[in-house]
C-alpha cells in the first residue's frame, strides 16, 4: 500500500466523478426554458421512498390521504405502534382514559368523540407527527409508514366503538 501511495500521489481516486457532466443547481442552463439549472418539483411530488408528510398547519394537512392499504399486516403495525406510543395516554380503545391519565391528571383527546371521528386522516397524521397540546410529537419515534398505520388503527378503534348498521353482515339462515 505504501508503494502505491508513493508511486501515484497525485491521482485522485474516482476522478471521473469530479469531471462528470452535471447541472449545477445555481448555474444557468440552456436545457430549461426559464434558463435556470434548479427547477421546482412538480406540484404534489413526493420523494422516492417516502410517503406524504404533514407539513404546515393541521388544516393544511387535512387534504393528505392515507397512502397505505387496509391490510392485516398494516393493521398489526398500527396496533403495535399504538400500544407502544399512544395507549398509555389515549387508552386501549382510544377513549382518553389511559393509565398515565389517571396517574397525572392529563386530559388526552378522546379519539371516540365525534369531533375526532370527523377528522380527515391527514389531520390525525399531522397530530402524530407534530404533537398537539400536551401530546408530544412522534415524528422521531415512528416512521412514516408506522404513523399512517396508526391512523388506520385509530379508525378501526373508532369504528369498533361506534358501529353502524351497515357494519353488520347479514347472514342468510
Amino acid at each position: 500500500m505504501y508503494f502505491a501511495i508513493k508511486l501515484f500521489p497525485v491521482l485522485a481516486p474516482m476522478k471521473y466523478m469530479q469531471d462528470q457532466p452535471r447541472l449545477n443547481a445555481q448555474k444557468p442552463s440552456s436545457f430549461f426554458k426559464d434558463g435556470h439549472g434548479m427547477q421546482q418539483p412538480v406540484a404534489g411530488t413526493v420523494a422516492r421512498g417516502h410517503l406524504p408528510t404533514a407539513t404546515g398547519t393541521q388544516d393544511e394537512s387535512a387534504a393528505l390521504v392515507n397512502p397505505l392499504p387496509r391490510t392485516k399486516e398494516i393493521f398489526a403495525v398500527g396496533r403495535q405502534a399504538y400500544k407502544n406510543r399512544c395507549e398509555v395516554c389515549h387508552g386501549a380503545v382510544g377513549d382518553g382514559m389511559g393509565s398515565l391519565t389517571a396517574a397525572y391528571g392529563a386530559k388526552p383527546a378522546n379519539l371516540q368523540a365525534q369531533q375526532f371521528r370527523d377528522y380527515p386522516d391527514g389531520k390525525i397524521y399531522w397530530a402524530i407527527v407534530n404533537g398537539k397540546n400536551a401530546m408530544p410529537a412522534h415524528a422521531a419515534d415512528l416512521s412514516e409508514p408506522q404513523r399512517w398505520a396508526v391512523v388506520h388503527y385509530v379508525r378501526a378503534l373508532q369504528r369498533a366503538q361506534n358501529a353502524k348498521d351497515e357494519d353488520l353482515k347479514v347472514v342468510a339462515p
